[in-house]
């Protein structure tokens, strides 16, 4: 009875996790019944700054820059300063940059990357303007409603924004379903429109994320030098009750790296940004029930829930070990159930919100692909155990020289 309990015990956490998602794939699914739900009147109308951080994107950047030209009338008005902050490059990034009629910031000295990038770029634009502050990377392509959506949610009154996100094959030539492009949809579109119908604030992304001039202003807003700078960024703001809203009407796109080493170091560094945060959550979880904010608490358990991939081999692990009990008579059959209802909540989770962005045909080549995606994550596990991961933030490499499709 004892091992009974303990076994449901380990279950429980992923059960719980998985049920999660499928409560918001399912709100996700329901038909739209209006726009998106002011939290305070502030119809201000503020212009928007665009804040790009740059390492050697001579070749992709136009092609935001052109985005942003391309944006529809309403969105136009409300366009403040694009500046670019080339880090580092050694390309020609900032000419490119200049003569496509953005602001630049070179960036020679000091250290390296995206999150000291965001730093300079910040203040830099703080000394200038008193504008809210759109953050795009510089490899990204908006669609061309995007600023006009965006200046909406600020005049809902939502302080920080977070846009929709896919991601396409850069080369243009990948199979546009494959396991990897799912995990993202669903994590990044899927559960988040449904956190946004019950509510409960979403992750910032990294790219799209928008920020209201109060934000700026009162210091919330800041970017930490870490790999996952985006999560740690939205862990400060759940804490300062300032929870971000989803806006599933602008959207951008983001290429995924076809070369297999790029994409690779790719999602180690989101990866293991995500388990560095994970001494965190503890402290952050007390502080959050103690205060009584349910829906952060939600929201910081959808943050902090392993990566997928993870989280199914360890479903597997206490799966063989629960059948090795049973074996041997060290616990009852019905306890054998628990892995199976389990892993049916994360297949009814994943076939939901999988409806929801390809056909039951494309589903079914994904099923085909499951093991060769599950060997490729083992591999890339199998490297952090031996501390092969990243240690600062890179940029990923780029095999292909144009805007993604």
């Amino acid at each position: 009875m004892i091992v009974g309990g303990l076994i449901v015990g380990l279950f429980l956490p992923l059960a719980v996790v998985w049920g999660i998602w499928l409560v918001f794939a399912v709100v996700a699914a329901l038909p739209r019944t209006g726009g998106m739900q002011a939290c305070r009147l502030n119809k201000d109308g503020c212009l928007i700054d665009i804040l790009i951080p740059a390492h050697d994107e001579e070749l992709l950047l136009p092609g935001l820059l052109s985005s942003l030209q391309a944006q529809s009338d309403g969105g136009k008005e409300r366009m403040g300063t694009i500046l670019v902050v080339a880090d580092h490059c050694g390309d020609a990034t900032a000419m490119v940059a200049r003569s496509l009629g953005a602001m630049v910031l070179e960036r020679s000295t000091g250290p390296r990357g995206k999150p000291a990038a965001l730093r300079d770029g910040l203040d830099f634009l703080k000394a200038q303007t008193r504008n809210a502050l759109l953050v795009l990377d510089a490899d990204c392509i908006c669609s061309a409603n995007y600023l006009e959506k965006m200046a909406s949610g600020l005049d809902a009154g939502h302080l920080v924004l977070q846009s929709a996100s896919v991601l396409v094959p850069e080369d243009g030539k990948q199979k546009a379903v494959s396991p990897s492009l799912l995990a993202f949809a669903l994590k990044d579109f899927v559960r988040p429109r449904g956190m946004a119908r019950l509510g409960i604030p979403v992750q910032l992304f990294g790219t799209g994320m928008c920020f209201h001039p109060d934000v700026i202003r009162n210091g919330a807003l800041y970017f930490h030098d870490h790999l996952a700078e985006d999560l740690a960024l939205s862990h400060e703001l759940l804490l300062r009750d300032i929870p971000a809203a989803f806006v599933c009407s602008a959207m951008i796109r983001s290429p995924l790296p076809t070369d297999a080493a790029a994409r690779s170091m790719q999602k180690l560094r989101w990866e293991t940004g995500q388990l560095q945060t994970w001494r965190r959550i503890p402290g952050l979880l007390a502080r959050l029930v103690f205060l009584r904010r349910w829906r952060s608490v939600i929201a910081l358990l959808d943050w902090s829930a392993p990566p997928l991939a993870l989280a199914v081999f360890a479903w597997g692990i206490l799966t063989v070990v629960v059948f090795l009990l049973m074996v041997w008579g060290m616990v009852s059959p019905w306890v054998g159930l628990v892995p199976f209802v389990t892993i049916a909540i994360l297949a009814i989770y994943v076939f939901v919100g999988a409806m929801q962005l390809v056909t039951i045909g494309d589903i079914g080549r994904l099923v085909l692909e499951v093991p060769r995606f599950l060997g490729w994550k083992a591999a890339l596990y199998g490297r952090m155990l031996l501390g092969r991961f990243p240690v600062r933030w890179q940029r990923t490499p780029r095999a292909a020289g144009k805007p993604v499709g």
